[in-house]
């Protein structure tokens, strides 16, 4: 298990459907490590509440 976030930035050169085929293995194979946005309840308009890197402590960003 890594203590840091791990940020990956991906270039893909394939087809639309084989990306989303791609999206699907990724979640499922990093499951909850997996920070997805759409899941974070932060109000990022907050300055106070911004996460820090510690927050993302033993996560996968993808960027």
């Amino acid at each position: 298990m890594f203590r840091y976030p791990l940020l990956l930035r991906l270039c893909v050169h394939c087809s639309e459907d084989w990306q989303k085929v791609a999206a699907k293995l990724i979640v499922t194979h990093l499951g909850t490590k997996l920070y997805l946005p759409t899941a974070d309840p932060t109000d990022w308009s907050n300055e106070k509440a911004i996460p820090t890197p510690w927050d993302f402590q033993s996560r996968v960003l993808i960027m």
